[in-house]
């Protein structure tokens, strides 16, 4: 869809459509992996700081997504297992 219909430039966020907490992403990252993750970092932001990725503009265009959330984690993580 997006190289049929998108405009040469644009920027277009591909996402579930989904909130998701930080912390809720990382419980779902957690039983992917089978451990318990302790996450650090020099951010604050808040653990139940919720995540919206704005997909409204490639939905215009006809795409919507198909590939659960899960899923996708598990993809991300063996692409960088493989590098």
């Amino acid at each position: 869809i997006l190289l049929e219909k998108c405009y040469s430039g644009d920027m277009y966020n591909m996402a579930s459509g989904v909130t998701r907490s930080i912390g809720e992403m990382m419980l779902v990252f957690q039983s992917i992996i089978g451990m318990e993750l302790t996450v650090k970092t020099k951010a604050v932001v808040p653990e139940n700081a919720d995540f919206n990725i704005d997909i409204s503009k490639v939905k215009e265009l006809g795409w919507r997504p198909n590939i659960p959330f899960d899923l996708t984690l598990k993809d991300v993580l063996s692409f960088y297992l493989k590098q």
